[in-house]
């Protein structure tokens, strides 16, 4: 799923990547982009799941509305200036087979790992410490124990 805004540029040169990392569903939400967005994914994508904002509803919004829409169990949130991995889902993937993994983030290479906190009940993420290959998340009892 990818929330997009004047994602034009980003959309044209990462989507033939995404479309071959064999997602069941790729739903886009054009949140009113004014860049030929929109008329794009309609034209040279017509397989795509397009949510039309008519006006900007933001970055939140889109996300929710592109979840909504969403029909399988793991949903990967992609933003339209990432340029995955070919082997994003093999590795995210696998993941998954330990229930009780709920969610798994990603890193961009020469980036920081997400470093998340409770904060008045809600999850607040900023950039953590680089770390080579996987870094540790928040434990079940971390999660159940809060005030959420």
């Amino acid at each position: 799923m990818i929330p997009a805004f004047n994602g034009f540029s980003y959309l044209k040169k990462h989507l033939p990547v995404i479309t071959r990392l064999g997602a069941d569903q790729i739903i886009i939400v054009d949140d009113a982009s004014t860049d030929g967005t929109g008329q794009f994914l309609k034209t040279e994508y017509p397989n795509i799941v397009v949510i039309t904002h008519p006006k900007n509803l933001r970055f939140p919004k889109s996300v929710n509305d592109g979840f909504a829409h969403a029909t399988g169990e793991v949903v990967i949130l992609l933003n339209q200036d990432l340029l995955p991995s070919p082997d994003l889902l093999k590795h995210a993937l696998s993941h998954f087979k330990d229930p009780d993994i709920f969610a798994v983030t990603f890193a961009e290479r020469q980036r920081s790992w997400a470093d998340g906190a409770w904060n008045d009940g809600f999850l607040e993420f900023k950039n953590g410490a680089r770390f080579p290959l996987e870094a540790e998340g928040f434990s079940h009892s971390e999660i159940s124990g809060s005030s959420v």
